[in-house]
């Protein structure tokens, strides 16, 4: 994008293309795998450094997290790499389990997690994570559940949890002035 801003391409199609890209395919990657903390901590940044060179702006920490807020909620609707990982991953699996499992021949969503423990371990991991981003609003995933019935919207339930809860933050790290502001950015 940088290149095809210094050819000429307006701030408006670069902040589409860049949201786009960062909000689209980014998240395919991480349904696939549960992307490694650096990778989306080196994305999310190299998504503000675009952003601050293209608008002209320093980010403060407060800006940086609204950022990656919904618009809804006063954000720029950028998604976080980082905030977004351990949900997408886990709603992939929680969508593919009983295919993946009947495909090893599994009967059971405990019989293929003993069949892949590699597998079983990311998804714990991606659960203590998404724990650790939304606190007591998560609860453990009922895999066997999973197995008999797959759910679907899961990735957007979790995604509302985490961006509620980094809202709540942002909020409550403003001073009483800058929280009416963000409020009244997204409606909120």
């Amino acid at each position: 994008l940088k290149v095809l801003r210094k050819a000429g391409l307006t701030a408006q199609t670069s902040l589409v293309l860049l949201r786009t890209f960062v909000n689209g395919a980014v998240n395919h990657l991480q349904r696939g795998s549960h992307t490694p903390e650096a990778w989306c901590l080196a994305l999310d940044e190299a998504v503000l450094d675009f952003l601050a060179n293209l608008l002209d702006v320093k980010f403060d920490d407060s800006q940086r997290l609204q950022t990656f807020l919904p618009l809804k909620l006063g954000g720029l609707g950028f998604k976080s790499a980082c905030a977004r990982r351990h949900a997408a991953y886990l709603a992939s699996w929680q969508q593919c389990l009983p295919e993946v499992a009947a495909s090893v021949g599994a009967t059971s969503a405990a019989g293929f997690l003993a069949q892949a423990p590699l597998t079983a371990a990311s998804l714990e991991a991606a659960e203590r994570g998404l724990r650790g981003q939304v606190g007591v609003s998560f609860r453990a995933v009922a895999w066997e559940r999973c197995f008999a019935n797959a759910p679907k919207q899961t990735q957007k339930e979790y995604t509302k949890l985490v961006h509620e809860a980094a809202h709540t933050a942002l909020l409550q790290s403003l001073p009483e002035v800058d929280q009416a502001e963000l409020r009244s950015a997204g409606g909120v």
